[in-house]
């Protein structure tokens, strides 16, 4: 069912019911996969030290919700039995560790958030217009509350580069500062339709219907507006909303950057009047500005990373399309170094400068000549020392990338073929004084390689992996960051890919 370009839907919704997010509800649009971790750049973004950097994905399908453990430490728990992967039915409770519990709710707000109300044409109480007389102006109990508020919206540009996490703050600053009975924030999605992205309901509260003329018109015209008690206002207490959700005072300002409309807030109380005043839809006002500017600034960044990432991907792309049998290499070797960094609790920058120096470390092959790549005979001696140089020509492409991380990145690329005991190259250099991202990629590197077909040998089986892991442990390898793969792929939680 579409109304003027707002989708309304029958689905379902998470609703967290333990941890930082308590009270928080995410609307599942179809053919959605959000991916829940610690690691800034997952879809939402859990704080708790309990979770895993990637913990799980959530796949929505037609009618179908499955959660997949992304070989998370503390695991996943669908109604308290650990799982792998599973299907999820209306009214289960998923659990991530030990912290955080969301139930699985269907025919939710994403069914019936937005509700036609008749008749149609009710005009809407602008800011600028009077409010009723009955209406009382109840401003914020203090200065204080009102200035800490700005203040909080303002830290959203300056601290927050997540989507979810902005969206988290948004109806957390709204919730404190009005002390409304729901609070929604309502993006539109990529089709242009509005849709609830998340909100936030008190205990007890039921999540009904809001108000599609008041939304439609916010969007529309760009202009907030408030009512101060619906069910005897003239103008809306004829509408669905009002009498089947019980709703009385409601407020929404529109989330805009210029001409650009992101999405509204919109705030309500059900059976509570007079809840908001003119002064109320002021600072709403303010915050759904700051909330815009926060939400645009993240989709600029998200916008940048994924073409960066994908620049990335081009160039190691154009440099294992000369050898055939290392096609995916750094991507594979990527995804063991992250599973690894999982189970050691990395997350943010750190685990970004990993994934980046993983994806690049072979970056210097291009110096390579294909016939050396892709010989099936042992190298020559001068051959072999062609080989060696790689790393060096890496790090000296990387390094001069205008970037922060640039150095560290080189420097790690430089030393993935070091050993831990000194036998390595280009500099020899040994133990502690290879960077630990570089000793860790340096494992997952030789795994790749001796699980992946090359032109003079098959895959090793996993037996023969594993006595040549525990042969170079400690020797060729730092002995902790061995210990940790062996233990992963001996219980599977690591195979070739």
């Amino acid at each position: 069912m579409r109304f003027e370009g707002i989708s309304v839907e029958k689905g379902f919704y998470l609703q967290f019911t333990s941890g930082k997010k308590k009270g928080l509800h995410i609307p599942l649009l179809d053919e959605s996969r959000l991916v829940f971790g610690r690691d800034a750049t997952c879809d939402v973004v859990l704080d708790e030290v309990d979770i895993s950097a990637r913990h799980m994905l959530l796949e929505k399908s037609g009618g179908s919700v499955r959660v997949i453990d992304l070989d998370s430490r503390n695991g996943v728990f669908v109604n308290d039995v650990r799982v792998r992967s599973s299907l999820l039915s209306p009214g289960d409770v998923v659990r991530l560790g030990a912290s955080v519990v969301m139930n699985l709710v269907a025919e939710g707000v994403t069914a019936s958030v937005f509700a036609r109300q008749e008749p149609m044409t009710t005009r809407i109480l602008h800011a600028s217009a009077v409010e009723p007389k009955t209406a009382a102006i109840t401003p914020l109990s203090t200065t204080d509350v009102r200035l800490r508020s700005i203040v909080d919206v303002i830290d959203l540009i300056h601290q927050e580069w997540d989507t979810h996490r902005i969206l988290g703050r948004i109806v957390d600053v709204v919730d404190s500062v009005f002390a409304p009975d729901r609070s929604f924030v309502i993006l539109k999605d990529k089709q242009g339709n509005l849709m609830p992205a998340v909100f936030k309901q008190k205990d007890g509260t039921t999540g009904g219907q809001i108000s599609y003329t008041i939304v439609r018109k916010v969007v529309e015209e760009r202009t907030a507006l408030v009512t101060q008690d619906a069910g005897v206002d003239e103008r809306f207490k004829a509408g669905m909303s009002i009498v089947i959700g019980g709703i009385r005072s409601a407020m929404c300002a529109p989330i805009a950057m210029g001409n650009n409309v992101l999405g509204a807030l919109y705030i309500d109380t059900v059976g509570r009047q007079q809840a908001f005043s003119s002064i109320d839809l002021e600072l709403l006002s303010v915050i759904a500005k700051q909330a815009a500017l926060a939400l645009h600034r993240a989709q600029l960044m998200k916008s940048v990373e994924k073409a960066y990432y994908s620049t990335v991907r081009v160039m190691v792309a154009a440099v294992e399309a000369k050898d055939e049998y290392t096609k995916g290499h750094s991507e594979r070797v990527t995804t063991y170094s992250l599973r690894l960094a999982d189970h050691v609790g990395l997350t943010g920058k750190r685990l970004d400068i990993l994934r980046l120096a993983a994806l690049l470390h072979d970056i210097g092959k291009i110096g390579v000549p294909e016939h050396i790549l892709n010989k099936a005979d042992k190298l020559s001696y001068e051959e072999f020392g062609v080989i060696r140089r790689h790393p060096d020509v890496g790090y000296k492409i990387i390094k001069n990338i205008d970037s922060d991380d640039a150095a560290e990145v080189a420097r790690i690329v430089r030393y993935h073929h070091e050993r831990y005991d000194g036998k390595g190259y280009p500099d020899g250099i040994s133990g502690k004084e290879i960077p630990i991202f570089a000793r860790l990629i340096a494992v997952c590197d030789t795994y790749d390689a001796m699980t992946s077909h090359r032109p003079y040998r098959p895959p090793m089986p996993k037996e023969k992996v594993i006595e040549e892991l525990e042969r170079g442990s400690g020797v060729q390898w730092d002995s902790a960051i061995t210990t940790l793969m062996l233990k992963l792929v001996k219980e599977g939680e690591i195979v070739p890919i």
